[in-house]
């Protein structure tokens, strides 16, 4: 074995150190990357998709790579998300937003406001192979955060063979565990999973990393007070006062029902795998 001069060895350990640090700040750097997401909706039916897309534009550690609709008039609910981000302006104006599966007529009142609404990054078609497009370009990377009914997400499955693989996660509001959306009740069938039940098993079974939220049961109870919400009123940013706008139909004497079940997933961009049977 070769013996080192003291020079020799402070001129290793000095290099050594470099080689460590470098390591340290790529790290770093990486982990305070933003997490790319897709965020699969069906805005403008309650209020709570549209407090959602405004949390993800306001979170710094998510990176929103583009909006797809899904059930009831997709096209409808796509010009209501695109308008949302135009209000948001900047960057958040040409965030791509894609129409998903439309199905039956579904209550959609807050849609209307976005009647007519036209802007380069609304797309009348093509959701789930955008989905899919961007999955492929960046596989392992992109998480999708669905608070709809899952039949975009389980199409986007049923599209190839190997694309389960490629998506690093999805984070999902849907189900009932321990009670329903009125106190005192027992588990009942939920929304977003019983509207295509069939879509959910797809999503369940795929193998992708799950993060579940049962959104109602643990939200039911969470209203804001009519002082609180002139608080946002007041902090005049447009995107606020959009979705306060089209909060106002809850309100009643005193406080606001603000649905807000899509806030906890569209937070949880690093699912975990989900225990079969737990949901």
């Amino acid at each position: 074995m070769k013996t080192r001069s003291p020079r020799s060895w402070r001129r290793f350990r000095i290099d050594a150190l470099r080689g460590l640090a470098a390591v340290l700040v790529t790290a770093t750097i990486a982990a305070a990357q933003p997490v790319p997401i897709l965020f699969d909706t069906d805005i403008g039916t309650d209020i709570d998709d549209a407090y959602a897309l405004a949390l993800i534009l306001k979170s710094p550690e998510l990176d929103l790579v583009g909006v797809t609709t899904v059930s009831g008039d997709a096209v409808a609910r796509a010009r209501l998300a695109a308008k949302l981000l135009a209000v948001a302006g900047g960057a958040a104006a040409k965030i791509p937003v894609y129409a998903g599966t439309s199905t039956g007529t579904q209550y959609m009142k807050q849609a209307e406001w976005a009647t007519g609404f036209t802007s380069p990054a609304l797309h009348p078609e093509g959701g789930v192979a955008f989905m899919r497009q961007q999955i492929e370009a960046r596989p392992g990377q992109l998480t999708i955060v669905a608070v709809g009914e899952l039949t975009n997400v389980a199409a986007l499955l049923r599209s190839s063979p190997d694309i389960a693989k490629k998506i690093k996660g999805i984070a999902l509001m849907g189900g009932a565990v321990r009670r329903g959306g009125q106190p005192g009740s027992a588990p009942q069938p939920e929304w977003n999973i019983k509207s295509n039940a069939a879509a959910a098993k797809t999503v369940f079974t795929s193998g992708v990393p799950l993060t579940a939220w049962a959104g109602a049961a643990s939200t039911e109870r969470w209203t804001q007070t009519l002082t609180q919400l002139r608080g946002i009123r007041d902090r005049r940013i447009p995107i606020d006062n959009r979705c306060d706008a089209r909060r106002r139909p809850y309100a009643r004497s005193g406080s606001c029902d603000s649905p807000v079940e899509s806030l906890p997933p569209a937070r949880a961009p690093d699912p975990r795998p989900h225990p079969r049977g737990s949901t």
